[in-house]
């Protein structure tokens, strides 16, 4: 009498093609998504960090001001173009202020729970010249002060440790 209780060789090589075929599909995927979260959380870490130097520059306005009469928020100083990797070192250095990740740790601004940022990297902050006013006197003129400003901040990607 035969035992039939086993797997031939030929059943065995199915299943194992057919997981193979599983694998080749399903790890690129997982790795699309591993590098997706990774690209977010990186993201979100400097987005953190400019959103901390602009509450510093907020609070800490006469401190970075050229003219120490004024503040860094109302002098005439603007950026009329939006900034990207290439050109956001090319601002004058009476347009921008920068401010090291370690001051802002240190003032309590920003926490780098995982140790991600460089501790010597700066973030930029710059008055960037919106909208033209509605008001009349400002129809036919450019002065700065028919403008709205805004404070930004740029946090390159080369601040990652």
């Amino acid at each position: 009498m035969k035992n039939n209780k086993g797997f031939t060789l030929i059943e065995l090589l199915a299943v194992i093609a057919i997981l193979a075929l599983l694998v080749l599909i399903a790890v690129p995927m997982i790795t699309r998504y591993v590098t997706n979260a990774q690209e977010f959380s990186n993201e979100t870490v400097l987005k953190n960090a400019e959103d901390a130097a602009l509450n510093y520059a907020d609070q800490n306005s006469k401190r970075l001001a050229t003219d120490p009469k004024s503040t860094f928020i109302s002098n005439g100083c603007a950026i009329t173009y939006t900034l990207d990797n290439s050109n956001y070192t090319s601002i004058s250095s009476n347009c921008r202020k920068v401010i090291d990740i370690k001051t802002l740790i240190e003032e309590g601004y920003f926490k780098d729970d995982g140790d991600k940022l460089k501790r010597n990297g700066e973030v930029i902050i710059y008055k960037f010249k919106g909208d033209k006013k509605t008001t009349s006197e400002c129809t036919n003129s450019d002065l700065d002060s028919c403008y709205n400003f805004e404070l930004k901040a740029y946090a390159d990607k080369s601040l990652f440790n």
